[in-house]
């Protein structure tokens, strides 16, 4: 972490460039691992103000990828948080950024469940394995769950369909 941050202070790196917008995400995507949401805040706001600058939607949308996926998982801040992901779903989705469009919906389905929505949250996950995303690394990475011939998230959203008939039957 610190490395990149002195790496981001050296003077031609604080120049306003797509090259430093781009090693900001990367230390925003740090913060989210994290779990600092407000590092996170502070890095996507510079990222946004680069990108309004310099004309670049696809770094507009996966700050506001990186900054939903902070606050699905680490704050209270519902709709905020939703607007946010909606927000980067109107940006990379007609670029076919897939790893934006990917993580909103996925952090989409992170809200949902935290909010007890299981509709919503069967959408948005259903989308990430049959809509836009279907090859999203979020959607499986092989292996194991290659050989069961069965992506993580299918598996998931199977286990939602049946839910209902698992909580009357118990």
């Amino acid at each position: 972490r610190e490395p990149l941050r002195e790496l981001l202070e050296l003077p031609g790196a604080r120049n306003r460039t797509m090259a430093r917008a781009r090693a900001l995400l990367a230390q925003a995507w740090l913060g989210y691992v994290r779990g600092d949401v407000d590092e996170v805040e502070h890095v996507v706001d510079e990222v946004l103000s680069i990108a309004r600058e310099l004309g670049s939607v696809q770094a507009a949308g996966r700050a506001l990828s990186i900054l939903g996926t902070t606050l699905s998982s680490y704050a209270e801040q519902f709709e905020r948080t939703e607007a946010v992901l909606q927000e980067s779903l109107e940006l990379s989705r007609p670029l076919g950024d897939t790893w934006s469009i990917g993580f909103a919906l996925y952090s989409l389905g992170t809200l949902a469940m935290r909010r007890a929505r299981l509709d919503e949250l069967r959408r948005h996950l259903g989308q990430l394995v049959l809509g836009d995303v279907a090859l999203h690394p979020l959607v499986g990475v092989g292996g194991e769950d290659a050989a069961l011939g069965q992506r993580p998230l299918q598996r998931a959203l199977h286990f939602l369909e049946r839910l209902p008939e698992l909580l009357h039957a118990g």
